[in-house]
């Protein structure tokens, strides 16, 4: 009950548990036969609970040392920035070679819908066509400019 009422983890109270049975066995000589048993136990549980959560502490330390949990270890390092910086660019390049590779109209669309974040209704009465038409012709540019990119990247 002890246990159960400090950890919030089942295991971790078990584990506790288990501790403080050892160590009441191991030390039970070292008891004072004059003393409050019950004290001396509760002493000896409550050490075993905080010494299995400092343990606990120290394990997920280490852990968060060798990856990047925190919000200050989110933060990127300067190779790290740099290196996304020139993937960003080289695939910025990349897209807008292809973009350029696009007929004037399909360039159009596809400026319309991204760059300038119009709805397909408005780029439809822009260039005079279906709502319907610029889905299919926008969903059919996605897939191409896609594996167009896909190509290159395995070059």
């Amino acid at each position: 009950m002890f246990f159960n009422s400090r950890c919030v983890d089942a295991s971790l109270a078990e584990e506790a548990t288990v501790d403080c049975f050892y160590r009441v066995w191991n030390k039970c000589r070292q008891h004072r036969a004059g003393g409050d048993a019950e004290a001396w136990i509760f002493r000896i549980a409550h050490r075993a609970l905080l010494d299995l959560a400092r343990g606990r502490q120290r394990w997920w330390k280490r852990l968060l040392a060798g990856s990047r949990n925190t919000e200050h270890d989110q933060q990127p390092g300067p190779l790290e920035e740099m290196v996304e910086t020139e993937t960003q660019q080289r695939r910025v390049g990349q897209v807008n070679a292809a973009l350029q590779g696009l007929p004037e109209e399909d360039r159009a669309l596809v400026h319309l819908y991204y760059y300038e974040g119009r709805t397909l209704a408005e780029i439809a009465t822009i260039l005079e066509t279906s709502r319907d038409a610029m889905k299919m012709r926008l969903s059919r540019l996605r897939r191409r400019l896609a594996k167009q990119l896909e190509a290159e990247d395995d070059q």
